[in-house]
């Protein structure tokens, strides 16, 4: 019903809606809308914002019930198929449908998978005529809002997005932790871990305010943290991954 109400019907100047609960509450909804009129205007966004998320959101089968139910859905996932078979020889929506041996959640995969999704989701939400007015993204997020905003077509965003993926795969693996402490005493014990290893060492990623983020090698992570517990300062090791639970992409008007 709200299908055809959004797409199947023609989209007249004014609208209005009855709330009711049997035939009697109908009658008298209608009687007050003949009798008052339209009543008060309706608050249409005067923008719409697509938000791309980064990685942790995936999940296998992702994509999938789309895919096999929206032309519009199939036809992006499957040029993004393409580029993925061309450049690595192995099948994309193989992984992210759960029907390979490969793991969803490296890097690799992850990324252009993410990628992917969030151009199909764009491209369905136009078909029906939800274009967006602004566009934002967060870490591999930030390729689908570009190709969104038309910087790059979707070959191109899908080998960027696959060779990045490929690239940070092969990265060593690290940490995060939030210290709840003022930037200038975080940045001197950062100082004091990196000068006591051979490691890439410790950086601060995040500055806010009371509470900063370190990130680096796990070592690292851990001596800080031990450090910081020692002396009572709260410290809290930040999860690499989202639950599922998240989605990958999120519609939103302003």
């Amino acid at each position: 019903m709200t299908w055809t109400a959004g797409v199947g019907r023609s989209h007249f100047a004014h609208r209005a809606g009855v709330v009711f609960s049997d035939a009697s509450s109908l009658r008298e909804g209608l009687r007050a809308l003949a009798e008052n009129g339209m009543g008060p205007a309706s608050q249409t966004p005067s923008k719409v914002a697509f938000a791309y998320t980064g990685q942790g959101s995936q999940w296998v089968g992702m994509g999938q019930v789309l895919y096999e139910s929206e032309p519009v859905a199939r036809a992006v996932l499957d040029r993004c198929e393409a580029v993925l078979l061309r450049e690595r020889g192995t099948s994309l929506l193989d992984v992210m449908f759960g029907r390979s041996g490969e793991d969803l959640g490296d890097t690799a995969w992850e990324q252009p998978a993410l990628y992917a999704l969030g151009c199909t989701l764009t491209a369905l939400w136009s078909s029906v005529g939800i274009c967006p007015d602004v566009v934002v993204g967060h870490s591999i997020g930030e390729l689908a809002a570009a190709q969104a905003a038309g910087v790059f077509s979707l070959e191109d965003g899908m080998r960027f997005a696959a060779l990045r993926g490929a690239l940070m795969s092969q990265m060593e693996e690290g940490g995060m932790a939030a210290v709840f402490a003022l930037a200038e005493r975080v940045a001197s014990a950062v100082e004091e871990v990196n000068a006591a290893s051979t490691d890439a060492g410790l950086s601060i990623s995040g500055y806010n305010g009371n509470h900063q983020v370190v990130s680096g090698p796990i070592a690292g992570i851990e001596a800080i943290s031990k450090r910081f517990d020692l002396e009572g300062v709260r410290v809290r090791q930040l999860p690499l991954t989202l639950p599922k639970s998240v989605l990958p992409f999120v519609y939103s008007s302003v």
